[in-house]
């Protein structure tokens, strides 16, 4: 196999020459349009990388990913409560960003298998990374899935890993010109007159409910099958949790003085550590105050009995911070199954944090593991009748 091939890991095409012999780390580096024509014999051995988390790879590389989240997880719960000074349990914090973290190293994960299979695997004599640091400006976990699919994004990203591997037999060049923004304006909306008179009314028709009233809160049901819920408990129905929050930006000054110890540690969850002062979510450090506060502001009852949703403790920081909040004060958390793959692949544990966080999961009909997991049926059919 011709060993003068350049690793591609960008599809931006000013990288690199015509002329040089190419090995692409995957097909979103392609510089070609991906068709049948280009899937020849010898395809992934020769022009690609072979995928690293597939077949007999996925297992082991999948075990690596949940090993790292663990660690990583008690990591994080320790420095947030010290940062914070705050004394919160694990199911606190893991409520706030245990779906944001398992995503995060999943796709960090991915990538560094796959950077180790073309080590371990193919010969090439030249890399072109880049030489800035890789910044993970987010604030949400939309804005985290945003960010993956930026080329430039993930150049950064590959270039960072590679920096910590060492290619010593390999020719590493340095780009500078190629590279994120200094700064994404995240807060896509500004506050307008209907957000804020949002907000005001959520915190005065907040008052009107009972200090146990149950929140239901959900993206995915109809407003009848909220209602009939509501009717069931005994209660008037909440407005949805939901309001524009303006951001605090990424403050590099606060970030620098983050350590995760990452010398101390090896393999993916060393990559981790490393990258992850400048990559955390700004809603659990430079936003974490106000966001918790605004729970106050807002006037939610104070010991609802229960906390019921199949979509919002994903992305929705507000309905996060709320539950986070109440759990201490004995209200249930139920979360009821709205899609996904749920006990049907292997390792779905470290795939549904959802699961771990809540007292109760709803299943449309696997039992799964443990007594938190009850057997029901597809709630997003709530509100069908069945025809005669």
């Amino acid at each position: 196999m011709n060993k003068k091939k350049t690793l591609v890991i960008s599809n931006n095409k000013k990288l690199y020459t015509k002329k040089e012999k190419k090995l692409f780390l995957n097909l979103n580096c392609m510089h070609e349009t991906i068709s049948k024509k280009i899937f020849k014999e010898n395809f992934f051995g020769n022009q690609v990388v072979r995928p690293s988390m597939i077949n007999k790879t996925y297992v082991k590389n999948s075990y690596q990913i949940e090993k790292t989240i663990n660690s990583i997880t008690k990591s994080l719960v320790k420095f947030l409560n010290n940062f914070h000074n705050e004394n919160k349990s694990q199911r606190y914090w893991e409520i706030l960003f245990s779906n944001w973290l398992r995503t995060f190293v999943s796709i960090v994960g991915e990538k560094y298998f796959n950077i180790l299979e073309a080590k371990k695997n193919y010969r090439f004599n030249k890399i072109i990374i880049s030489k800035n640091k890789f910044i993970n400006q987010n604030n949400t976990l939309t804005d985290l899935g945003e960010n993956s699919v930026r080329d430039v994004w993930n150049f950064e990203l590959y270039s960072e890993i590679i920096k910590d591997l060492k290619f010593p037999k390999t020719k590493v060049m340095y780009e500078t010109e190629y590279k994120q923004k200094n700064s994404f304006d995240l807060n896509k909306k500004n506050y307008n007159e209907r957000k804020f008179l949002n907000k005001t009314l959520t915190k005065i028709l907040n008052i009107f409910l009972k200090k146990n009233h149950s929140i239901i809160d959900d993206a995915s049901l109809s407003r009848i099958s909220k209602m009939k819920i509501h009717l069931n408990l005994n209660q008037i129905p909440n407005i949805p949790i939901k309001y524009q929050i303006n951001y605090k930006p990424l403050n590099e000054k606060i970030r620098s003085q983050l350590n995760f110890n990452y010398k101390n540690y090896s393999g993916l969850d060393r990559i981790i550590r490393k990258i992850l002062p400048l990559s955390l979510p700004t809603t659990i450090i430079e936003n974490y105050r106000d966001l918790n506060k605004s729970i106050e502001d807002l006037s939610y009852p104070k010991k609802p009995r229960l906390i019921f949703t199949t979509t919002e403790y994903n992305d929705n920081e507000i309905f996060k911070f709320l539950v986070a909040n109440k759990i201490s004060k004995k209200t249930k958390f139920i979360i009821a199954q709205h899609g996904n793959n749920y006990f049907s692949i292997e390792n779905y544990k470290f795939l549904c944090p959802e699961i771990k966080t809540a007292d109760f999961f709803i299943s449309w009909g696997s039992i799964g593991e443990g007594k938190k997991v009850k057997k029901l049926f597809n709630i997003l059919n709530l509100n069908f009748k069945k025809k005669e």
